[in-house]
């Protein structure tokens, strides 16, 4: 059954972003590849706004990027902590072992 493309599109421009993830399972191949086209044309479309000089989207865009460095940075503490937090424990069971082994 052919779809028509526009109506298609704007049923799409009426739906948030999460609720088309939510709807994919329930698409066929053909509406799955003009949700792929419908993202990449709307991809495109705030490429070229930033290229543009909309400042928003760079704003926003700036905005995410640091967002992404400070998440980064948290993980790799995250990480060192929990490393800290093994080595920790596995001296306390060593301890533990010892103890029990000169009792």
């Amino acid at each position: 059954m052919a779809i028509d493309r526009d109506t298609f599109f704007t049923e799409l421009d009426g739906l948030t972003d999460r609720q088309i993830e939510q709807r994919l399972p329930l698409f066929d191949s053909e509406q799955l590849s003009l949700v792929q086209e419908y993202i990449d044309r709307k991809t495109l479309e705030q490429i070229k706004a930033a290229l543009q000089g909309d400042r928003e989207w760079t704003q926003t865009s700036q905005t995410a990027l640091a967002a992404l460095r400070v998440a980064s940075t948290a993980n790799k503490k995250a990480i060192i902590a929990l490393i800290f937090a093994l080595g920790g424990w596995l001296a306390a069971i060593a301890a533990s072992l010892a103890y029990l082994a000169k009792g």
